[in-house]
């Protein structure tokens, strides 16, 4: 198993910040509906979460600009949920006593790699890989390693960059853990979109140049033709915003569950049940 050490500096950040002040309500904005029985759920503004609950009468949405103001916000009682998809809640769960991650999922997201105007045709050939990849035992594979993923350790996968072809430059978030990031020990790109690129290009013998840099950056970036193609923590649910901004996307290449996320002890079944907290 490959050991990461971003859960274990996450933590740390967010204690550090828990000494000097707690969490600071000014950190969420008002909840979205307003309504005074509903229960309060925390989100990360513009996070795959805040579109899905964002029309759900039965809770009040808060948002919160970054993560360490949402998780503080549950230890400390603000709100009495939060809501994430599957990968980041892992690593919160393993970071931290007394939260726990509840059933039934609230929805679902689909990941999509993004595309220059300029790479249509090399989105398409992206697109008709995924179309086998996605029917393949290989694939059934790599979702069977995936789900081991525990909040702290990368599975292993023995997909290995072998194209020698044409060069592709692929920008990702750097920050999008576990989807796309660094190995700090080894220095080879790694993460569970990662991987299935790999597949597409040792496949078709394109030579992956991968670039680190932030969401804002890359979307200009693939406007102006500075990148080929970006994947990392890219939602289809916000895929007509991309469209408007004259960028082209995937077919979603891998998904991941939406849940919520308590403190222990709530009694809080389903997203159903969050007027229900006792």
């Amino acid at each position: 198993m490959v050991l990461k050490k971003y859960t274990t500096v996450l933590s740390l950040i967010l204690i550090l910040i828990s000494s000097l002040s707690g969490c600071s309500q000014s950190a969420g904005s008002n909840p979205g509906n307003g309504k005074v029985d509903a229960r309060n759920v925390g989100v990360v503004l513009g996070w795959e979460s805040d579109i899905l609950l964002s029309g759900d009468n039965s809770v009040n949405v808060v948002r919160y600009d970054g993560m360490a103001d949402l998780i503080l916000a549950l230890r400390y009682k603000k709100i009495d949920a939060i809501s994430l998809d599957e990968s980041t809640l892992k690593r919160f769960e393993y970071s931290f006593s007394g939260v726990k991650i509840i059933e039934p999922a609230i929805g679902t997201s689909g990941y999509v790699a993004l595309f220059s105007p300029q790479n249509i045709e090399l989105m398409a050939d992206y697109n008709s890989f995924l179309d086998e990849y996605m029917k393949s035992p290989e694939y059934k594979t790599f979702l069977q390693i995936k789900k081991s993923y525990n909040g702290y350790d990368y599975p292993e996968f023995d997909t290995a960059p072998n194209g020698t072809g044409r060069s592709i430059k692929v920008a990702y978030t750097s920050e999008a853990y576990p989807r796309a990031f660094e190995d700090t020990e080894t220095g080879k790109i790694m993460g569970f979109e990662i991987e299935i690129l790999y597949k597409w290009a040792n496949e078709r013998d394109y030579r992956l140049e991968f670039i680190p840099s932030s969401y804002f950056d890359i979307l200009n970036g693939l406007r102006t033709g500075r990148y080929d193609m970006s994947a990392g923590y890219f939602s289809d649910l916000y895929k007509d915003d991309y469209i408007r901004s004259g960028l082209n996307t995937s077919n979603p290449h891998d998904y991941e569950e939406i849940y919520m996320m308590i403190r222990t002890g709530e009694k809080i079944s389903a997203i159903r049940d969050v007027e229900d907290i006792e």
